[in-house]
């Protein structure tokens, strides 16, 4: 349709370039584009406004990288584009790179007069520089793809380009991903709890926090393994490691005579799933822990995932005894009406909020955290404090009528041996 070379074509191509790229330990620029939303466009147009609007494209991005570059049609909406002179001097085609990333993504390009109608589409664009000697065509495709992403992000126009820190990056995220298939098995994750307080003395509940040292990575911030691990189902063996060791630990200090409750973090994909409850069950029964010592936090964005089984699971888990926590309350976007339906026994106010609360140029965040508790005692539920680091941030929460909290001001997570004695 287009007149130019498929992907077929670009692997046979690109492969027999990195080949000869590599005796001369030359360097590769490549790129991957993607027309952004072109099926609202044939919707909106048709499909052959959507075929003659690619054809435009097409012709326009071939004489902007006419030269030393060559375009190449990949699937069904999208572009590649590689050097067919490789540059052993990496200096000199880093300082192309963005000259040639622009020329690309010029707004001409996507801009064609079809059916006496002037249209405007848009596309986003990854982009990278490779060392052939040290690159295969997979690993090269590889980093477009992460590229592409990272720039579909910014979309439309959306824009990125891979250089050494960011592929880097790249190669740390596909190590994690590797490393999180048997993480469960591994013996590197452990168990942190983070106290939550009634007031400045009186200890109340806990919240039970990941860590994982990989003998490999070293220490590795759940603020990066999780979203990981979310994209595939490392998230729910991570998720049934973490309630099987917290039932655990609560059949601990019950054999010591004390009795506490353990808030655990439930992902999106694992409380949907068909097992779950069973799972659940399981680890309460094997470990004769009680429904009630175990809170069950989910977020809003959890809660939106599929918000008719999600409402089914918790109501069959609340008869049982169970109670649910909804975290980082305020960020998400869960329905006012579903909260009064759903079995709450408390909403959390996030860290954002609570830092807030004493910036005096923008009462937006005291605004909303007084909103949250005015909630929550509406809906008869406790409202839990995170992140409280400073006496004015507690003093305010206190007066406004915050039930918990919890933060470094109180205390920081514990490893469990620590815990252990704070709740003796």
């Amino acid at each position: 349709m287009t007149g130019l070379k498929n992907k077929r074509w670009f692997e046979r191509e690109c492969r027999s370039l990195l080949q000869s790229a590599s005796l001369n330990s030359s360097y590769i620029y490549a790129a991957l584009l993607d027309m952004d939303k072109l099926s609202q466009f044939n919707f909106k147009y048709g499909i052959e406004a959507g075929n003659e609007a690619l054809i435009l494209t097409a012709k326009k991005l071939s004489k902007a990288v006419e030269g030393e570059y060559k375009l190449y049609k990949s699937g069904v909406d999208s572009f590649l584009i590689i050097s067919t002179y490789p540059n052993r001097n990496l200096c000199d085609l880093e300082l192309q790179q963005p000259i040639i990333d622009s020329k690309i993504l010029a707004l001409a390009n996507f801009s064609h007069k079809i059916n006496d109608l002037e249209v405007i589409l848009s596309a986003s664009l990854g982009s990278t520089i490779i060392d052939a000697s040290k690159d295969s065509y997979d690993s090269l495709f590889n980093k477009l793809d992460y590229s592409l992403k990272q720039a579909k992000k910014l979309s439309p126009f959306g824009y990125y380009f891979a250089d050494l820190d960011a592929l880097k990056r790249y190669e740390r995220t596909n190590k994690i991903r590797y490393l999180l298939i048997n993480v469960d098995k591994s013996n590197e994750l452990k168990l942190a709890l983070q106290p939550q307080y009634i007031n400045e003395n009186t200890f109340h509940s806990s919240e039970a926090l990941l860590r994982w040292h990989s003998q490999e990575l070293g220490i590795i911030s759940p603020a990066e393994f999780i979203p990981i691990a979310e994209e595939s189902v490392a998230i729910i063996k991570i998720g049934d490691w973490v309630i099987d060791n917290v039932c655990k630990l609560l059949h601990q200090v019950s054999q010591l005579g004390k009795s506490t409750c353990i808030a655990v973090n439930i992902s999106a994909k694992q409380i949907v799933a068909s097992d779950f409850k069973e799972k659940l069950l399981a680890s309460m029964q094997k470990w004769q822990v009680l429904p009630q010592h175990l809170i069950i936090e989910l977020t809003e964005t959890t809660l939106v995932s599929d918000i008719e089984l999600v409402k089914e699971t918790m109501v069959e888990l609340n008869q049982m005894g169970f109670r649910f926590s909804i975290d980082d309350f305020g960020t998400g976007y869960s329905s006012l009406s579903y909260l009064k339906e759903l079995p709450i026994s408390e909403l959390k106010i996030d860290k954002y909020f609570v830092d807030g609360i004493m910036d005096n140029e923008d009462s937006s965040s005291k605004t909303i955290v007084n909103m949250i508790i005015d909630m929550a005692n509406a809906l008869g539920v406790n409202s839990v404090a995170e992140g409280v680091e400073e006496a004015a941030q507690f003093n305010y929460l206190k007066q406004r009528g915050c039930d918990l909290f919890q933060g470094y001001l109180f205390s920081k997570p514990l490893p469990v041996e620590q815990w252990v004695e704070v709740l003796k």
